[in-house]
This record gives structure tokens, C-alpha cells and sequence, in this order.
């Protein structure tokens, strides 16, 4: 063996990792939702789950396992909470208490005085076996039943720690926003508050800190640091900040272990997507870390907890997103204590840097037009901190990658994924900088709503489109309109009739000299602009036709239907070329690439399809989604597609292999539209809940919300293409750095409103000098 081939071995030794998580023996039966205590040295008790009465005894030298009791008939379990209370008397049996129940119905209010099942003489036949291992009513000294609850509160996802001077206060967080305290001793609740959170608190996380009466509270987008004053009776709420990528996420298993808080996957809104990922946050440096590492396999609903030592966390059941499964695993603590590894370390930077954005933002916003010097070197201060982040990190790594280089030409091992990594923060710290540079010396991303609407239509407005040169807009509607508008003065220049139904889209023709439309009524037609005479009618479609689109070749059009197929017309011939069975569902959008090589679509299916235009053929069906698809679009180099959903999500695929890359989450209804901007970094949406939203593709974040009091939900947006030389375009910072150049966005904002008949339209360039929109400001 050479002296390479030894150093290769030794390398290859040092690659070989020990997986973190070490599979134990199945739980007796599939547990979600199960509350856990550590009992002692050796042992886990399993109090119950989501729907499960059973509770057993885990034994952690033997892995096995042995059952205790059930729950009484009467008790239902669906979110419920059990602990450990603390007791002085000298008794080798530990006391559980056990709480929970949903809202207007009855609550159970139970205690255990368990001794282990593990220990001779446990279990027989004696005139001791009923005060021990059962769950029986907890009643004061007088023996008159204690309830924790009221008969109004919501007990469902509960989550509760004890603490107090003499562990005495069981402090309760429960649905949606409420904390109060019971105290042990006098079975009273001595204080209830407000938890200031944006989301339910339900099956959240809640931990004890070191420090007496602290504790730490995740409930999705929000966190909260909370101390109480046993003297004064009062909360202290400090708010933290959650990391962009888990606010999505709840129903995660956590431990706290010292002063580290470990979540291990979760799920959304929905159940069908669990998650994998774990999470650290230092309650010390509020810092969070997404490691790399991840669990086995997808879990929601599981119970994370740590043995008495210290040393191990149980991961018990779960659901995989199909079923309750029976899992069971622990993984060492020291696993997660470790020195982060170099993909930890980059995302850590991406997180700072998207926390500096955010502050960027928010005083920006504040700010509006008036320049105040005070604020703007604020502003001017975190943006140095970012930079310095990045720069500092980045020389540093790449002495390290340097160094690691000339070492690896000796062993021949990979340094690609290195030099990966720094080439990513190069362009993270790029496009940070491109957005400081819209922001603060542009403004180009910053938009604001015109006075201007345009009226006409007698029913909701379905969609909008701009001509090639910017100077007209076309719209179709409920009415069973389509109508063409001159956009320098706002007045309707063509109405075309002839639709039996709904109007759902219409677009005009790559010259310019045609419309395409499609509707409810199952047809096709196309429209001659000048004369506004139908010029075809395309029968085929069995159901409502959702989209159509002009391909490359002017004598074709794409369309899709809720009949589930997509089909290719020869409007010369007026029949259909090709019809494509695409989807289990409703089709809603197509889209065609910019090469015109593939098609993309948009189903109630809640998948997207990527066919090949000349085949017909599947390339990749995308799966993510947890609802309907409502529209797909590409970016402009073909290289990323853009989703939008009824489940609120925008999710960020890659075109090429189909996978997910990125999800944007914000919006709290249904997202009906999705543009790209032309940079291909940045989309804009539009939902029900009333809002625009810019978002920043590479970092997963909104750029600007667009709120006004339109009354109804936003249907559809769209872009103007002709450049506005009177607009001029941002210079690069250097010409050493073209990635820095930005592009113009000559565009308007179209958003409609659903059901007031009429739609605005919102000026980039106006929106800059916080102008209204004057008839002098109207020329293109």
C-alpha cells in the first residue's frame, strides 16, 4: 500500500460518522401527541397520547417496556399535559399530575402516586394496590375535587412547567393567547395574563429557564422570555425572535437541556408535510442554528425528553405525515453542543444577515420620504454590522479553504463543497447588497398604491393583462366581458361580447393584434382588436377553460382546463394538436417556458407538471403543496419556478432537477397571483388577505407589504414591459461588479379587487415621489 493510498484510508475513516440517533424498541402502540416524564436513572413513564388512554414504563438499560394503568373511560385525550410535581415527604413514589380538556366540555384534573413497575412486589395482589399506579381525581385535604380550568378555557395542545420559590406555581400557557398560574398548596389559580403572541398558542413550545419564575415561550412566528414576581404578582413579557425557517412550524418535540432549547421536526398548518429538520436556540446568546443533521425520517406530533442526567433525549412517536407511528430513538446530548459544521455556520450568517434586513425594512418604512439624518445613521450602522459579518467570515474561510486546499492536494480529497459555500455567501452578501441598494439610494422596490382605479365592469374582475409596449391593458370578467383600456388616460378603448359564462383570462397575441380568451362557458375564442369581432370560436375543452397562452409560433395557443387536460391549438386550422391528460384535477395555470421547450402547470391537484411542448410527455411532477395550486410561473432565465397556493405558501422550485428550494411564508389567506420581477430574484404576490408582497427570492423573505383598505381580496397581478426613459436606471456600484446591477422595473402593479368591479393599478415611479396620480403624471 502507497503512502497515498494510507492517507486516502485515514481520510476515508475520519468521513465515517456515527449517526446521531440510536433506534430503540418500538413503543408498545403508535403514541402523537404523548406526554413523558423522566423517572429516575433508568426510567421513562408514557402518560397517555392524542386519542390514547394507555400508559407505560419505559426501562432504559432493558428497552422494554411495561404497562401501568389507563386513563379512566370518561377522559379524553387530545392535547393534555402531565408533570412531575415536587414533594418533601420520604416516599420512594413520585406524584404526576395530569390535566387537560377542550373548551364547553368536561376537563379532567387526575393525579398518580406511581411507584416503578420495574420494582419486586409491584403490581400484586395486597390491600396497598389501589393508592398506587392509577390515575384518580385530585381533591384537597377535605377531599373535595380540585379542577384546574374553567369550563370555558381550552386545554387542547396545553403546555405547563412548575416552578416558584418552592416549586409550588404551575404555570399554564394554553389556547389562544393565555398564561395563568395555579398554585400547588392552595389549589387556586393566583394569576392570569395575556400571552403577547401573533399565533394560538397550541402544542408550542414552553420551557423553565435556570433562573426561578423565568421561563421561554416558541408559539410560531413569535417567542417570548417571561418572568414573574411571586412578590407582586405581575409578568414580565420580553419578545425573542423566532428564524425565518421555523415559523411556519408547530406540534415540534423539544427539550430544554441547560441553557439550549433542541426542536425536532413539526409540521404546518396542515399534517401531510412533517418536517425533519432540528433547530437549536441559546437562551443565553439568543442565537439561533439549523444543524444539518436531521431526524431520520419526517415527524410531527412527537414528545422530545431528557433523562434526569442529562445526557440523553428520547424522541417518542409522532405522526410521519400518513400515519401515527410507534417510534422510538434517543440521540446524545453532546450530539448537539458539538462546533458547528461549515453549512451551520453559513446558514447562521444568512439568518443574521435576513435579521438585518428586517431592521433595514422596519426603519425604513418609518422613515417614508422625510430624511432623517439620526435614523439613516442607524440604518448606515447595520448595515456596516452585516458587512462585517460577511467579511470577516468569508477572509476567514477562505484562509481555511486555502489552507485546506494545499492539504487536500496531498490526500486527494474533495474541497468542491467548501468552495461551494464560500461562492454561496459571495452571492448571499450580493444580493444583500443589491436589496440595500433598491432601497436606500434607489428605491426601486418600493411601491406604493395610486388614487388611480379604472371602473367598467358590472361583476368581479378576473384578470389583467398589458400589451407588449406598456400602453394598454386588457381585462375579463364575471360580466362576460372583455374590455380594452387605454392606460394614459384610464378609459375603455374596445368591449368585446360574445362569452356565455364567465371570462376566467384573456391576453393579447405576441403582435399585438389579437386577444385570446377562454371561459366558463368551455370555449376559446379569438378576438380581432381593431374591429373587436370574434374571429374564432375553439371548441374541445368538456369543462371550464381556467388559462391560455400564445406560444412562439403565432399560430398556436396553449390552453388548460378543469377537465384535467392541456391542450395545444392551430388556430389557422382551429383544432387541437395535441391534448395532454396532465392531472388528477382541475387544472387553474400553464405556463410557457422562455425557451418554448416546456410547459408548466397548476392543478386542484395541489402538483405541479413539467411537460415537454413538442411530446407532450412528463419531465416532473412537483409535490409540496398541502392545497390547491392557483398559479405557476417561470423566472426569466427558465431557471426557478414560482408557485403560489390556497395553502399560503409561495414555494421556489428548481426547474431542472424539481426540487423545492426555497419557501415563502407571510401571507395569512389563499395566494391567487405570482409575478417575477426581472432580476429573477424577486416575486410579487398577491392574496386574499388583502395584501401585495415583495419577496426576496435567495433569502426566503418579504421586502415590502402592500396593505390598503381595498375591502375585498386581490385577484390577479401583473407587469408592464416597455422600459420609461424618463426613469433611469441604477448604475453599478463598480464595474467591477456587474452581479450589482439592477434592473429597471418601468412597471405597474396591477391588483383587482374581486368583487367591487374594478381594479387599481400601482406606479413604481409615482410611488417614489409620494405623488398622487394626476392626469399630467398619466403619459407613459
Amino acid at each position: 500500500m502507497t503512502a497515498k493510498d494510507m492517507k486516502l484510508e485515514e481520510s476515508s475513516k475520519l468521513d465515517i460518522v456515527t449517526p446521531p440517533f440510536e433506534k430503540l424498541c418500538s413503543l408498545p402502540t403508535a403514541f402523537q401527541r404523548a406526554e413523558c416524564v423522566a423517572i429516575g436513572d433508568y426510567e421513562l413513564v408514557i402518560c397517555g397520547g392524542f386519542a390514547n388512554r394507555q400508559c407505560y414504563s419505559y426501562h432504559m438499560a432493558k428497552d422494554q417496556y411495561r404497562p401501568i394503568c389507563d386513563y379512566p373511560m370518561s377522559v379524553k385525550l387530545h392535547g393534555h399535559c402531565v408533570v412531575k410535581l415536587v414533594s418533601n415527604e420520604s416516599t420512594d413514589a413520585i406524584t404526576l399530575l395530569s390535566f387537560g380538556g377542550s373548551s364547553n366540555e368536561k376537563k379532567h384534573t387526575l393525579i398518580m402516586k406511581y411507584k416503578s413497575v420495574w420494582r419486586d412486589g409491584i403490581g400484586i395482589e395486597d390491600e396497598n394496590k389501589e393508592q398506587w399506579n392509577i390515575w384518580t381525581q385530585l381533591t384537597d385535604s377535605n377531599k373535595t375535587p380540585i379542577h384546574i380550568g374553567s369550563h370555558k378555557d381550552d386545554y387542547c395542545g396545553v403546555r405547563a412547567v412548575i416552578d416558584g420559590s418552592r416549586k409550588h406555581l404551575l404555570f399554564i400557557t394554553y389556547h389562544p393567547n393565555n398564561i395563568a398560574v395555579f398554585d400547588l398548596n392552595t389549589f387556586q389559580c393566583i394569576k392570569h395574563g395575556f400571552l403577547s403572541i401573533a399565533n394560538f398558542a397550541h402544542c408550542h413550545c414552553f420551557a423553565s429557564k435556570k433562573n426561578v419564575n423565568e421561563m421561554i415561550l416558541f408559539c410560531q412566528t413569535g417567542g417570548l422570555s417571561i418572568a414573574y414576581d411571586e412578590h407582586t404578582n405581575m409578568f414580565q413579557f420580553d419578545q425573542l425572535r423566532v428564524c425565518t425557517n421555523m415559523r411556519p412550524f408547530r406540534s415540534y418535540g423539544y427539550a430544554c437541556v441547560d441553557d439550549v432549547v433542541l426542536f425536532f421536526g413539526g409540521s404546518e398548518m396542515s399534517e401531510i408535510n412533517a418536517s425533519k429538520e432540528i433547530y437549536k436556540y441559546s437562551i443565553i446568546e439568543k442565537q439561533w442554528t439549523k444543524f444539518e443533521q436531521t431526524l431520520p425520517n419526517e415527524l410531527t406530533h412527537c414528545t422530545a425528553i431528557v433523562d434526569d442526567n442529562h445526557t440523553c433525549i428520547h424522541i417518542i412517536g409522532g405522526f410521519d405525515g400518513r400515519q401515527q407511528v410507534p417510534t422510538h430513538m434517543k440521540t446524545n446530548v453532546r450530539e448537539w453542543t458539538k462546533e458547528e459544521t461549515e453549512r451551520e455556520r453559513q446558514w447562521k450568517i444568512e439568518e443574521e444577515m435576513r435579521i438585518q434586513i428586517e431592521q433595514i425594512k422596519t426603519g425604513l418604512e418609518r422613515m417614508g420620504e422625510a430624511l432623517d439624518i439620526k435614523k439613516l445613521k442607524v440604518i448606515i450602522f447595520y448595515v456596516g454590522k452585516v458587512l462585517a459579518i460577511f467579511f470577516n467570515t468569508v477572509v476567514l474561510d477562505i484562509k481555511m479553504i486555502i489552507r485546506h486546499w494545499f492539504h487536500s492536494s496531498l490526500i486527494a480529497m474533495d474541497w468542491v463543497d467548501d468552495l461551494d459555500i464560500i461562492i454561496s455567501q459571495y452571492i448571499m452578501v450580493c444580493r444583500f447588497i443589491s436589496f440595500l441598494c433598491y432601497f436606500i439610494f434607489g428605491k426601486m422596490k418600493y411601491f406604493k398604491p395610486s388614487e388611480t382605479k379604472i371602473k367598467g365592469h358590472s361583476d368581479c374582475v378576473n384578470n389583467v393583462k398589458f400589451s407588449s409596449d406598456g400602453n394598454t391593458i386588457v381585462s375579463c370578467s364575471h360580466d362576460k366581458t372583455i374590455k380594452i383600456w387605454d392606460l394614459t388616460n384610464g378609459k375603455e378603448i374596445k368591449k368585446l361580447k360574445g362569452h356565455s359564462h364567465w371570462v376566467n383570462d384573456a391576453r393579447f397575441s405576441l403582435d399585438g393584434n389579437m386577444i385570446v380568451s377562454c371561459s366558463n362557458d368551455e370555449t376559446i375564442r379569438l378576438w380581432d382588436i381593431h374591429s373587436s369581432m370574434t374571429i374564432a370560436t375553439l371548441l374541445g375543452h368538456l369543462e371550464q377553460v381556467r388559462a391560455v397562452q400564445c406560444l412562439f409560433n403565432k399560430n398556436m395557443i396553449v390552453s388548460c382546463s378543469y377537465d384535467q387536460t392541456i391542450q395545444i391549438w392551430d388556430i389557422l386550422l382551429q383544432q387541437s394538436l395535441m391534448v395532454i391528460k396532465a392531472h388528477s384535477k382541475g387544472i387553474n395555470d400553464i405556463q410557457l417556458s422562455p425557451n418554448g421547450q416546456l410547459l408548466i402547470s397548476a392543478s386542484n391537484d395541489k402538483t405541479i407538471g413539467i411537460w415537454d411542448i413538442q411530446s407532450g410527455g412528463l419531465i416532473k411532477m412537483l409535490k409540496g403543496h398541502e392545497k390547491t395550486v392557483n398559479r405557476v410561473k417561470f423566472s426569466p432565465n427558465g431557471l426557478l419556478i414560482a408557485s403560489c397556493s390556497s395553502d399560503t405558501t409561495i414555494r421556489i422550485w428548481d426547474a431542472m432537477s424539481g426540487t423545492q428550494m426555497n419557501k415563502l411564508t407571510g401571507h395569512s389567506g389563499s395566494i391567487y397571483d405570482i409575478q417575477f420581477f426581472p432580476d429573477g430574484q424577486t416575486v410579487v404576490s398577491c392574496s386574499l388577505d388583502n395584501t401585495i408582497r415583495l419577496w426576496d427570492v435567495t433569502l426566503g423573505t418579504d421586502i415590502q407589504i402592500l396593505k390598503g383598505n381595498f375591502g375585498c381580496c386581490i385577484t390577479a397581478i401583473d407587469f408592464s414591459g416597455k422600459p420609461n426613459e424618463k426613469c433611469p436606471a441604477f448604475r453599478p456600484i463598480t464595474k467591477y461588479y456587474p452581479i450589482f446591477k439592477l434592473y429597471l422595473f418601468h412597471s405597474y402593479i396591477i391588483y383587482i379587487k374581486l368583487n367591487l368591479r374594478n381594479f387599481y393599478f400601482i406606479d413604481k415611479r409615482l410611488a417614489t415621489k409620494r405623488m398622487p396620480f394626476t392626469k399630467k403624471k398619466k403619459k407613459i
